[in-house]
């Protein structure tokens, strides 16, 4: 049963290649530049640290959201997320969160994938057999399926 959903017909809704699949991550990228500026200027000492997580947390996964809805995932969004944050944290952070760059890369793949996976070609061969002609011989397969009672499986 599952191999009769066309997933193309879902592509067909949201482009493949759109001309503002750069949005996100230019957005994501000046984010994690600019706002821990903006947070030691306007925010107090005492709540920078979780208000620079906070803002990254949303950049990362919002970011990701969007780029999984107007383009295909790839895995150039998440590790450019990925890197923006090591170029942040050698600029305002101290050495040892290093390993914040595996987690924001990960929410930004995350993000990809949570809006963006139906757009993945992961079964060709039974997406091409969904869209093809129903045959006489599939018919009938398909009507000995029912009556045999083995349906979904």
């Amino acid at each position: 049963m599952l191999r009769q959903v066309n997933f193309r017909a879902v592509n067909e809704t949201a482009p493949e290649e759109s001309k503002f699949a750069a949005f996100p991550l230019i957005i994501c990228i000046v984010g994690m530049l600019v706002s821990p500026y903006l947070i030691a200027t306007f925010v107090p000492d005492a709540s920078a640290g979780w208000t620079a997580l906070g803002i990254f947390f949303v950049l990362t996964l919002g970011g990701g959201l969007w780029f999984g809805a107007i383009h295909k995932p790839t895995w150039w969004f998440p590790v450019a997320a990925g890197v923006s944050f090591m170029v942040a944290r050698a600029l305002y952070f101290q050495d040892g969160l290093f390993l914040y760059a595996l987690g924001f890369a990960l929410l930004a793949g995350l993000g990809t994938l949570l809006t963006g996976a139906g757009k993945l070609d992961l079964d060709d061969e039974e997406s091409e057999e969904a869209t093809a002609e129903p045959t006489a011989e599939r018919i009938t397969d398909e009507v000995k399926e029912v009556k045999h009672g083995e349906v979904g499986a």
